[in-house]
């Protein structure tokens, strides 16, 4: 009996689930028949097939779980319009072309329209799983199309031209999708274009891979925690315009272009790729801004439309966006706190190096090929895709907060930003110039320009100012009369009589040493050979600066440590009479290096062997390396000029082949009046 209920109970629940469901049905749309009867004689779950032709007739849709696909199937007004909830949405007299609404809608008053569209005061009940696609909407006096109160609303893969209000708009609606639609407009068929897609939802909108050109605003952001993606936003006044008080809006990936000639001039909020207007929290991340007059502008809302509350701009983040042609990058006007200086410069400056990754892989430190012989040591070249290996995770960790740059770094920021940057040590000041290599795209291009102009002729960049004075860490500088709070302002005074004869004095009794020199040593020697930068710096102030001079006396106390560590080791001799370590004995000396002891080879002689009558003498660790690094000390002299403060860093490319940069120019006395603060 029990057996016989339990099946009755799972057949009775079988047959309500089944009741709930939309069972799956398609009309296909006759020629001659119009859309809107077999929208009215559709039931929920039904997909409408429409074939190519032109309709003249205004759609609405009120019942849920409707699937409508054209192919290539276009839409024009009718003669006389029906009234639907989408009347006069957009102003007195407007309607839609199609039209997807919910139930028991309340509407804003149509007397207090503020020039936009009524804003929904309530929904009853949604329209759920309305999808349209494959549509051509044209020439419709106020929406191409409109959804009020929709869920899950999907519009993908259709073109609406002509609107003359909006060409799609979505309110009052939660998870409205709307991919892969082309909305333009046509000169002429209407006096006045305003915006190509607008959302003011409840929540939840995704706008996505959408063509949009020749409306005043591109894209309306009026909903919390929208997400915009990978839209091409082109020929209009605002790419994307966040309205105030709107939290969340994601704007990442999108391409903005092309401002229109008859785009307000005095009004940046209205010659813009994005503009936000008393936002909160915007993220604009990853974009391209090509020929606009302004970038990203954030201005603080002046209530002018908020019943005179004003709204102030802030938490909006602006990060690794890219421009080309663009009149102002970014202008910011207003007394919220918005972006993330810090890290907008960490990740636009690692964005340059990977731009003129070329360049910058140039004067990276990457350690030669690993061989299977544990003793010895390589001096093949790392191939390419070791460099791109090491480069990419040297650009990964620098984009890390709190991830200290050295030169390379520097560099960058300079060239990147168009800027000098003087750094400051004890006595003297060198400058890294921001002027580009000789066809290198001018940084309107890079999209990361202070000046947001042409490229400045040297005396006319600005110039940032910076402390290296305890060889260790960079620190900002104020002049010791102020201003000693805010930004620093720093104004070099020139030394006086006294001190430059001082400052000349110095020169001709010690030697300075600038990171630059560090730089060239470091990279000069072998990539097992590990250093320290204090014993980098002992060797240049013992070599009077002499770059060449101090990595040959690293070299040979990494060569003694070596031959120290043989010595302690206890040898067997085997067969062949050749030595095999039985011990070997590891010392902390802050210089690790392992033994050249390579080229064990029992039936031909090794590379570079001496002969001695008929019998082949092996050249010993310390005689091939000191040849090698003859070879390579020369190469480097003849670049880093000896160290006589060129400012040059050396180095070599895969190929082997030399390569400088100029990253720092010959000292400067600018000390004086000048005071470090460590940050």
């Amino acid at each position: 009996m029990n057996y016989f209920f339990k099946n009755l109970l799972l057949l009775l629940s079988l047959l309500t689930s089944l009741s709930l469901c939309h069972p799956h049905r398609t009309i296909n749309v006759k020629p001659g028949g119009t859309i809107q009867s077999a929208i009215d004689l559709a039931k929920p779950g039904t997909t409408i097939v429409v074939p190519p032709g032109i309709y003249t007739e205004q759609l609405s849709i009120t019942t849920p779980h409707i699937t409508l696909i054209g192919h290539n199937s276009i839409l024009t007004p009718p003669s006389t319009f029906k009234n639907n909830i989408c009347t006069n949405l957009a102003g007195s007299g407007t309607q839609a072309g199609i039209c997807i609404s919910g139930s028991k809608i309340v509407l804003q008053d149509l007397k207090d329209f503020n020039g936009e569209h009524l804003k929904v005061l309530s929904v009853g009940k949604s329209i759920k799983g309305t999808t349209i696609t494959g549509f051509s909407i044209k020439n419709f006096g106020g929406l191409g199309i409109a959804i009020v109160g929709g869920e899950n609303t999907v519009i993908n893969g259709n073109t609406v031209t002509s609107s003359s209000q909006y060409g799609v708009l979505t309110v009052g609606s939660e998870n409205t999708r709307i991919s892969n639609n082309i909305v333009s407009s046509v000169p002429g068929v209407f006096q006045f274009y305003f915006i190509g897609i607008c959302m003011d939802d409840r929540s939840s909108v995704t706008i996505s891979h959408n063509d949009i050109s020749s409306y005043f605003i591109g894209l309306c952001v009026q909903t919390r925690r929208a997400n915009i993606y990978e839209n091409y936003v082109h020929g209009v006044c605002a790419g994307a315009f966040v309205d105030p008080g709107v939290e969340g809006a994601r704007i990442r990936r999108n391409r903005f272009a092309d401002t229109l000639p008859t785009c307000p001039t005095d009004t940046p909020v209205f010659s813009s790729g994005v503009s936000i207007s008393g936002g909160i929290g915007t993220l604009v991340e990853g974009n391209r801004f090509e020929k606009l007059r302004n970038g990203v502008v954030i201005v603080d809302d002046d209530g002018g439309d908020n019943g005179g509350v004003k709204v102030v701009a802030r938490g909006n983040v602006v990060l690794v966006n890219w421009f080309k042609g663009v009149g102002v990058d970014l202008v910011v006007n207003s007394t919220g706190r918005n972006v993330d200086r810090a890290t907008t410069i960490r990740l636009r400056t690692t964005s340059y190096m990977r731009r003129h990754s070329s360049y910058f892989k140039l004067f990276l430190s990457v350690p030669p090929p690993t061989r299977k012989t544990r003793s010895s040591s390589s001096t093949t070249l790392p191939n390419e895709d070791t460099i791109d290996r090491v480069f990419q995770d040297h650009i990964k960790r620098m984009e890390k907060p709190g991830v200290y740059g050295d030169n390379l770094e520097i560099v960058a920021f300079a060239r990147c930003y168009g800027v000098d940057v003087k750094i400051y040590q004890r006595e003297f000041a060198y400058l890294v110039s921001g002027e580009r290599d000789v066809g290198e795209e001018s940084d309107d291009d890079a999209g990361n320009s202070m000046l947001g102009k042409e490229e400045p002729v040297v005396g006319e960049r600005k110039v940032m100012h910076i402390a290296y004075h305890d060889w260790e860490h960079y620190s900002s500088v104020r002049n010791i009369d102020g201003p000693h709070k805010g930004l620093p302002n720093v104004s070099p005074k020139p030394l006086t009589e006294e001190g430059r004869q001082k400052q000349q004095k110095v020169l001709e009794e010690g030697v300075v040493i600038m990171p630059w020199m560090e730089d060239v040593v470091e990279k000069s020697l072998p990539g097992d050979c590990v250093v320290t930068k204090q014993k980098i710096r002992e060797a240049l102030e013992k070599s009077k600066g002499d770059v060449g001079l101090a990595v040959s006396k690293l070299l040979d106390a990494a060569e003694a440590d070596a031959e120290a560590e043989e010595a302690e080791v206890e040898p067997d001799i085997d067969a062949e009479g050749e030595k095999v370590a039985s011990k070997e004995k590891e010392e902390n000396t802050g210089l690790k290096r392992p033994i050249n002891d390579d080229n064990r080879q029992k039936k031909k002689p090794p590379p570079y062997a001496r002969q001695t009558g008929n019998k082949p003498k092996r050249e010993t660790a310390r005689e091939r390396k000191e040849r090698q690094q003859k070879e390579k000390i020369e190469k480097k002299k003849a670049k880093a000029n000896g160290g006589s403060g060129s400012g040059v860093i050396s180095g070599k490319d895969s190929k082997g082949s030399a390569a400088t940069a100029t990253s720092a120019n010959t000292p400067m006395s600018s000390n004086e009046g000048i005071k470090t603060l460590h940050v």
